[in-house]
């Protein structure tokens, strides 16, 4: 059992999560009380139209959850930042709101952390990791996009995109979290290439992604114009 001492903060980003947010609140206060991880819920929401935000304030007292309502949709890079910035924890964890992720895996990449890594990583595209329910034509533009990156960049890390991350406090501060410059789903293949860079420790773990089990994908084709661009301007040295 972990020192209950042990602080972690897990960010969610939610937009129009109503579906899915009370159940995935409550599996992560399950998976950190049975490990005995003293832990904070941070839910960044974007003024979601189906009333996730009061979802989350009816359930956050019993799930030790804040939440972070802001006015607009602006977007899943800011609301890392935002998140990760209003942390306590001494390792901040990272996830998706919509079941892709599953929280029992949180005491498992919080343990790696112990053992000396700045970074873990949730990642599909290591050994015993797997993807399900995912379209072919999904499958090949996930492996494309994280092939563009290495190649581009010569990033070593496998799984460029999943959102599933744990990070230390200097991790954070060592990369600049606050400064970061991308917007949307490339903001994560950015911490990574700033990671990388730095020298940083970063170990993978493998997990099975789910498609998600309630409301509807926001990965469209804006976000993948913005990764290409945003792997073109890291090339260049622009950050």
């Amino acid at each position: 059992m972990m020192n209950m001492k042990t602080t972690v903060s897990v960010v969610i980003p939610t937009y129009n999560e109503r579906d899915n947010i009370r159940k995935l609140l409550n599996r992560i206060s399950a998976a950190m009380e049975k490990a005995g991880v003293g832990y904070e819920i941070v839910v960044v929401d974007d003024n979601s139209p189906d009333g996730t935000g009061e979802v989350v304030k009816k359930i956050a007292s019993k799930t030790h959850t804040r939440l972070i309502a802001r006015r607009a949709k602006l977007g899943i890079g800011s609301a890392y930042k935002e998140g990760v910035e209003s942390t306590r924890g001494r390792i901040v964890v990272t996830m998706d709101a919509d079941f892709s992720h599953d929280p029992s895996i949180i005491p498992l990449m919080v343990e790696e952390i112990g053992k000396g890594n700045d970074i873990v990583i949730g990642s599909r595209y290591v050994k015993g990791g797997a993807i399900d329910k995912w379209s072919i034509y999904r499958r090949i533009m996930s492996r494309t996009a994280g092939l563009f990156a290495k190649l581009v960049l010569g990033l070593k890390t496998n799984d460029l995109t999943t959102g599933y991350r744990a990070y230390t406090r200097d991790a954070l501060r060592i990369i600049k979290f606050d400064e970061l410059t991308s917007s949307g789903y490339s903001i994560l293949m950015e911490v990574v290439f700033r990671a990388e860079r730095a020298g940083l420790s970063i170990k993978e773990v493998p997990i099975t992604f789910h498609d998600r089990e309630g409301g509807s994908s926001k990965l469209g084709f804006s976000e993948q114009l913005k990764y290409a661009l945003t792997v073109i301007r890291l090339r260049l040295r622009r950050y």
